[in-house]
């Protein structure tokens, strides 16, 4: 069976009803008859959201999967990392599981993985929450793990 996993992009897209929603929703019945899978990432709930908060739990985030119509879709559970997942929506993490994140981030970018590398001491005010920001997306975008 087929499977498709959705992100904030996807959740977006289906909330503003943008071009790319047709196509999700046609997943989405797909899902529903059974002849695929689609599931969300759980790492879509700590993502800033569009007003610039982070949501403050996890239930806020299911409520919003619930208004957009994906209430009923199974949620991938990131790797557990403090001060960036919910971490009672998040697993626990085994020895390996930074090194692997460490490997998947430099695929996917050429940008520092570690905070104190990505985010220097020197930086201030704009310049740091820039920065704090394009961080957080990006070990996000990563799946944390």
């Amino acid at each position: 069976m087929l499977r498709f996993t959705l992100d904030t992009n996807c959740l977006i897209d289906l909330e503003e009803d943008r071009p790319g929603a047709p196509a999700i929703r046609g997943l989405l019945a797909r899902h529903d008859e059974g002849s695929a899978r689609v599931q969300i990432t759980a790492t879509t709930a700590a993502e800033r959201q569009r007003d610039g908060t982070i949501l403050p739990d996890f239930t806020c985030f299911q409520a919003r999967l619930k208004a957009a119509g994906l209430g009923h879709l199974d949620i991938l559970k990131p790797v557990a990392v403090l001060d960036l997942t919910y971490l009672d929506w998040a697993e626990i993490p085994d020895d390996g599981a930074e090194e692997q994140a460490r490997r998947i981030h430099e695929a996917l970018f050429a940008s520092p993985f570690d905070y104190e590398n990505a985010v220097p001491r020197h930086l201030e005010g704009l310049e740091q929450a820039r920065a704090e920001h394009k961080w957080r997306n990006r070990r996000l975008d990563g799946g944390v793990t």
